[in-house]
């Protein structure tokens, strides 16, 4: 987001308004609550699908979605930190730390909407057409590829940096860490290319869960309860995956809009509200990615009955441990 036309609202007047601060303190303690249940939760999740006796394509990609949710709560906390602190930039003033926070974030949630999408085809072609195994290494092959296009169009975007023809900045509105292209059609490319890495897979998504409800509605009696079980997760698992990322969608095509447009400069005719333009993207880009990955925990413990037992399990293992060194001690004593 480069702030380009004479109607950007007034960053200092933005920041002495209550209401304002209210919400920036709403949103940070929002996202502190994703972290102190996301950051467990996902650690546990993790330690379960990857000591999972079946080790299938749907404990691996269950596993990945897990590190990535780590990580994505972990790194929003500078920004949870700059909304607390009236949107100053702190560590984000260091250029260096800027550059690597940009690229690991936006990596993680598009990342993110990648596994949920082979998730969601895998199971899908599970269901139309019976195939009980997918192979692993194509799960392997293909993060690898995505990973290696979005290091790609980071590593383009730094060379135009370099050149003078890009930047990474902290600044208001944003209390994070972003980068833009000055020229066109770079600028453009870079923008389709966005548009396609968040806008692809919950489109395919979509169309995955539309076919689980269909067979789970049309199947609900031939199917067995674990099966059916199985299916109505993995239902609601995209559908949370869809509501988190549908303000990202959004307000992704309103930029690409905005980018298109030659008789408007940024933030007409989309982002020249208050609201819109201080916390469009800080909504759609970090709170909703932080909301998702700490939801997918609480998802996976309401309804994988195995999940919680094997927790509960651990509990009482370490209680029974922990009496048992007392005991020791204190006959020892």
């Amino acid at each position: 987001m480069t702030p380009l036309s004479p109607s950007i609202p007034d960053v200092a007047e933005f920041l002495s308004e209550e209401r304002f601060r209210i919400y920036d303190i709403l949103l940070a303690v929002t996202l502190t609550l994703c972290t102190l249940v996301g950051l467990p939760g996902n650690i546990v999740s993790l330690l379960y699908f990857y000591s999972s006796k079946q080790r299938n394509f749907s404990s691996l990609i269950y596993s990945l979605v897990s590190i990535v949710d780590i990580c994505i709560c972990v790194v929003q906390i500078p920004v949870m930190i700059a909304l607390f602190n009236t949107r100053r930039p702190g560590i984000f003033a260091e250029p260096t730390f800027c550059k690597a926070w940009n690229a690991a974030f936006f990596y993680l949630q598009q990342m993110s909407m990648f596994l949920v999408l082979l998730m969601s085809v895998s199971r899908s072609i599970k269901i139309i057409f019976l195939l009980h195994k997918i192979e692993i290494r194509l799960l392997i092959l293909s993060v690898l590829l995505y990973t290696g296009f979005i290091i790609t169009r980071f590593i383009m975007t730094l060379f135009l940096h370099l050149g003078g023809k890009a930047v990474f900045a902290f600044s208001s509105p944003s209390p994070y860490c972003w980068f833009d292209i000055y020229v066109r059609p770079f600028s453009i490319i870079d923008q389709m290319i966005n548009a396609l890495s968040v806008g692809f897979p919950p489109i395919i998504t979509t169309i995955s869960f539309t076919v689980f409800v269909v067979m789970i509605r049309r199947g609900l009696d031939k199917m067995n309860k674990k099966k059916r079980q199985a299916a109505v997760t993995m239902a609601l698992f995209t559908f949370l995956f869809l509501a988190c990322n549908l303000p990202c969608f959004l307000n992704n095509i309103l930029w690409f809009m905005t980018k298109l447009s030659y008789a408007s400069e940024y933030p007409e005719p989309f982002y020249a509200k208050k609201f819109m333009f201080f916390y469009s993207w800080v909504i759609s880009d970090i709170f909703c990615t932080a909301l998702n990955a700490a939801l997918n925990p609480v998802l996976y413990f309401c309804r994988i009955k195995n999940l919680r037992d094997w927790v509960k399990s651990r509990i009482q293992g370490t209680t029974l441990e922990h009496s048992s060194t007392v005991r020791s001690t204190d006959n020892a004593t």
